[in-house]
């Protein structure tokens, strides 16, 4: 579920992460839990979906472990979309990847690079 709620598939190509969350699940599974097509992946504390304002926490404090300082869940999405289009996907394609409703917003995403690495 994103922050507005709405609900977004995400594809997972890389066979270690993949396997990593099939083990997870099946321990869950394994411990009892109920799994639904709605059931939070990873649970907080209260076993319950993460706010956005958690996972931006999680997110900041596994960038800065790695040595990226200013990164945030935004800004990874941002050099998604950005490295999308610098390999000519198209605007539309981007779009629906990174589930904007409006292609102005997935234009704003992209335009203007003030992103810096090193």
């Amino acid at each position: 579920m994103t922050k507005g709620e709405k609900q977004q598939t995400q594809f997972l190509n890389q066979q270690p992460l993949t396997d990593a969350i099939k083990d997870y699940l099946g321990k869950r599974l394994e411990r009892g839990e109920e799994l639904e097509s709605d059931s939070p992946i990873f649970k907080n504390e209260q076993e319950g979906h993460f706010t956005g304002q958690t996972l931006s926490i999680v997110f900041r404090t596994m960038f800065g472990s790695v040595g990226l300082k200013k990164m945030s869940i935004y800004t990874g999405r941002r050099t998604f979309a950005l490295r999308l289009n610098e390999h000519g996907v198209s605007i539309k394609n981007i779009q629906t990847l990174m589930g904007h409703a409006s292609i102005l917003t997935t234009s704003i995403s992209i335009e203007n690079n003030p992103i810096k690495f090193g």
